[in-house]
């Protein structure tokens, strides 16, 4: 029983860590206005996946 209670802790710190972690990049992407588009990010990692030697994407931005 005290090592579901210690595991369902442990979860429940490492999501408060990861929506913290969230929180932050979404701040900093908003504050730099830049971001990786969706089609490159995807043939990107299919290049990757194939094997095939690729560049990594370039950030653009994303408003005025």
């Amino acid at each position: 029983m005290v090592g579901a209670i210690e595991q369902q802790t442990r979860r429940a710190e490492l999501r408060k860590e990861f929506v913290a972690d969230a929180l932050k990049a979404r701040a900093h992407a908003l504050r730099m206005g830049k971001a990786y588009t969706l089609e490159d990010i995807k043939s990107h990692y299919a290049a990757r996946a194939a094997g095939k030697p690729t560049k990594r994407p370039r950030l653009k931005r994303w408003r005025g």
